[in-house]
């Protein structure tokens, strides 16, 4: 998948310990970047929004490309995306 230019802009998503619709497990081995506070954590995609990179006190984590893959795919899902 092609990445797009945000120009200054990042995309970011909530991370939370509990179970739901379109939100996908992951554990430690799925950040490049970051410790979880509880495994499984989960990335909500419901809850995926842009914030200006200079807004940014403290990245927290970053999604493995293995697991910014399945981000992207339920995100076509929720999105009725081809």
């Amino acid at each position: 998948m092609n990445a797009v230019d945000l120009g200054e802009d990042l995309i970011v998503a909530k991370i939370t310990s509990s179970t739901g619709p379109y939100r996908i497990p992951i554990t430690q081995s799925d950040l490049a970047i970051g410790r979880l506070k509880k495994e499984p954590s989960y990335i909500d995609c419901s809850s995926i929004f842009t914030v200006e990179s200079r807004l940014v006190i403290k990245v927290i984590g970053k999604l493995s490309e293995k697991a910014l893959v399945k981000v992207k795919e339920e995100l076509k899902s929720i999105f009725d995306l081809k």
